[in-house]
């Protein structure tokens, strides 16, 4: 990415056009609509500055170590992979796992005898794991045979797929619902294990293992800068000249 200064001179920063994606789906923004002006603003503050080529001094999240003048990394590490375009990640859209008809899927009840939770109803029961994380309900269920027992249906996962994963805005949620015998408790696992960066390789999603990694360790450091200088200009610039900028930016 380049940007002019007021000086007229060439300005430029790494930052990959996938990664600004990223960024303004953090915030919740076309790119069309993103200020260029205060973006500038941001990068600039953030600006390593030392002789020769340009850096942004910020911590760079998990792969900072491997930051140096002669990167010893392999083809296969995740974040050398595009984290927009996720080729396996289309690839398990299109096909989802699902329940294989030959197995019978008749889950095992636990006796709940001294269990304080089992005098709740199973609606109580439901209604308070729909506000939990999918870790914790997990912890739950381990611990109360009344949470083992609850059963939980494919709206259950579908809207935690939405709600915790937010780094999947390419999520076809719609379209899965209408697919027959999806196993939605497996395909919650396998999107959420396979976007952790620091999970073994052999069940990473590469190019979603570094869009996660970039959506919650560096999108923030410039989001936070860029909404405090939008707040700024909006109170300080009248409308009119704000609109007149943007639309020239």
């Amino acid at each position: 990415m380049a940007h002019h200064n007021c000086n007229s001179d060439m300005w430029r920063v790494p930052f990959h056009l996938e990664c600004l994606e990223i960024l303004c789906r953090y915030m919740d923004i076309p790119m069309s609509q993103l200020n260029n002006a205060s973006f500038l603003e941001v990068l600039k503050a953030l600006e390593e500055h030392t002789e020769g080529p340009r850096f942004l001094d910020i911590d760079y999240g998990d792969i900072d170590t491997a930051m140096c003048s002669s990167w010893t990394t392999n083809s296969g590490e995740y974040f050398l992979s595009n984290p927009v375009n996720v080729a396996r990640l289309t690839e398990l859209y299109r096909n989802p796992p699902r329940y294989d008809d030959s197995i019978t899927h008749e889950k095992k009840m636990i006796r709940v005898g001294g269990d304080p939770f089992r005098k709740l109803s199973q609606e109580i029961i439901l209604l308070i794991m729909s506000e939990l994380d999918v870790p914790t309900i997990f912890k739950m269920r381990q611990t109360s045979p009344a949470f083992s027992n609850a059963g939980l249906g494919v709206s259950f996962w579908k809207s935690h797929i939405v709600c915790d994963m937010p780094w999947l805005w390419d999520f076809p949620a719609s379209t899965l619902v209408q697919v027959e015998g999806v196993d939605w408790e497996q395909l919650y696992g396998t999107l959420y294990r396979g976007s952790r960066y620091k999970a073994a390789n052999s069940i990473q999603i590469h190019g979603l293992c570094n869009r996660r990694r970039i959506w919650e360790q560096m999108c923030h450091v410039f989001a936070v800068p860029y909404w405090k200088i939008e707040s700024r200009r909006s109170i300080n610039v009248p409308e009119t000249t704000q609109n007149q900028a943007h639309d020239e930016a």
